[in-house]
């Protein structure tokens, strides 16, 4: 079941209300942020798990979690780490997946074992393969079949080809695949999402042949935010109210680029060139002439790539961090994180006094805020929001945004679906991207908001949404 919906218009509220409706099912809720597990564990009145690190790996906590029948809220980067065990433990516990915002479920190997494993070449594939460590079906699935240790170069290759993972594509380049095992041992799937028709996820059950049907969702009338399921109709008659809110810049300068522009090669190959000091100037000249927005108000976007790329090449005064994060900031937000906490062991709201002595006791205790929240403060702090951000609420006050990206889907991953005659909407994909960024922004609410698109391609399909023609 596919929940088609714009960001902030029920979706998640529908997902609570069906967790809340049956005490009796096992649920596992699935977000994109870490952040978001701790608002569903607030929101429903089943008691959600967590899972934390077990033989040093959070699939390890989240197989304990689902061996106990718990309810569990867990992050896509956990739930992509699934084994045959949770497979096998999602079967038997007769779960319900909640899945909100797609999944990746195909990836660049490269890309999945960045920061903690060695990136393949086409010549280290060559050597495993004449080596014999590895032998490749006719599905172009890698089975590892060496007995003997060939180089700790090697041993993620090892370790995901031994789970079903890796595939070779055109004998040059691995791809990681989700286990689509997993999908298919759930008693029931609900996906929330907004343009289904853009995503991997869509070509990913076409590809397996994984049944769907897609519903709206409407708010029940005179109901206090009470959700239910509806027909699924294309929103083009709701996007007249979008039409009115989002203001496109119209400028013939700082639209003045080529059209292959702003996309994920198109960055690899500029950095350093003279053209990445003119988007920075524009980028400048739009935040600080055109709009005159202050930074609190700012939401800009690139391709940033491993290192920061984009993002390091075109930061620049008055857009780069909202203010600077201060201890006073770390502070308040433990205390915000402590008051909750205390809430739940009380079972009501602390009175005055027992915050007080909460403050006591911190202070006393030298207690400071995680590595993790700190960092999640500092992001929310930036004026630089990923262009791949999505169901976080973070940025909702923000209303001057900037999108210096032409949104494309990877080729290898394409070439991967194609082989059964299936591949992934172009258009309606980098639609889906640049929508999922902007509805961050303060239109969530409904509050008019202002938008630079350099890149003709992203521009007119936005327009075209707006208009109800795609």
């Amino acid at each position: 079941m596919i929940i088609d919906a714009l960001p902030g218009k029920g979706k998640t509220s529908y997902a609570i209300q069906k967790i809340n409706s049956y005490p009796q099912k096992s649920f596992v809720y699935c977000t994109p942020l870490l952040s978001e597990i701790d608002r569903i564990k607030e929101a429903t009145h089943k008691r959600f798990y967590d899972p934390t690190y077990k033989d040093g790996r959070k699939i390890c906590g989240l197989n304990d979690l689902l061996s106990q029948c718990h309810d569990i809220a867990v992050s896509h980067s956990t739930f992509a780490n699934a084994t045959e065990e949770t497979v096998e433990l999602v079967r038997e516990g007769q779960y319900t997946l909640i899945l909100d915002e797609t999944i990746d479920c195909v990836s660049e190997y490269n890309g999945v074992v960045e920061g903690f494993g060695n990136k393949m070449t086409k010549a280290d594939i060559k050597f495993l393969i004449d080596r014999k460590a590895i032998d490749i079906d006719d599905y172009g699935r890698v089975h590892w079949i060496c007995d003997s240790y060939i180089g700790s170069n090697y041993t993620e290759v090892e370790r995901l080809a031994k789970r079903g993972n890796l595939i070779l594509i055109n004998d040059t380049l691995f791809l990681w695949e989700f286990p689509v095992d997993v999908i298919k041992a759930f008693e029931e799937v609900s996906v929330l999402t907004y343009l289904f028709e853009g995503s991997q996820l869509q070509a990913f059950f076409d590809y397996h042949d994984i049944p769907y049907v897609l519903y709206g969702v409407e708010e029940i009338p005179d109901s206090d935010k009470q959700y239910r399921l509806c027909e699924y109709v294309v929103d083009t008659k709701d996007r007249q109210k979008y039409k009115e809110l989002i203001n496109i810049l119209y400028d013939e300068k700082l639209n003045n680029y080529p059209n292959g522009a702003f996309s994920s090669t198109w960055y690899k190959n500029n950095l350093g060139k003279p053209v990445m000091k003119r988007i920075k100037d524009d980028l400048y000249n739009y935040f600080r002439n055109i709009t005159k927005a202050p930074s609190s108000n700012i939401m800009w976007t690139c391709i940033s790539g491993a290192k920061g790329s984009g993002k390091n090449a075109l930061s620049g005064k008055g857009y780069t961090m909202v203010k600077q994060l201060t201890n006073a900031d770390k502070y308040a937000r433990l205390l915000e994180i402590e008051t909750v906490n205390l809430f739940k062991q009380l079972g009501r709201k602390p009175t005055q006094k027992e915050i007080e002595e909460l403050e006591v006791y911190i202070n006393k205790h030298k207690k400071k805020l995680s590595a993790n929240e700190t960092d999640r403060l500092r992001k929310k702090l930036s004026c630089f929001v990923p262009c791949n951000a999505r169901a976080s609420n973070d940025y909702r006050e923000r209303n001057v945004l900037a999108y210096v990206v032409n949104m494309w889907p990877n080729e290898f991953i394409n070439q991967f679906f194609k082989r059964k005659g299936f591949e992934i909407n172009k258009d309606m994909f980098g639609l889906s991207c640049m929508l999922q960024w902007l509805f961050r922004s303060a239109v969530r609410d409904d509050k008019e908001i202002t938008i630079w698109i350099p890149s003709m391609r992203m521009r007119d399909l936005l327009i075209a949404w707006l208009d109800g023609e795609i």
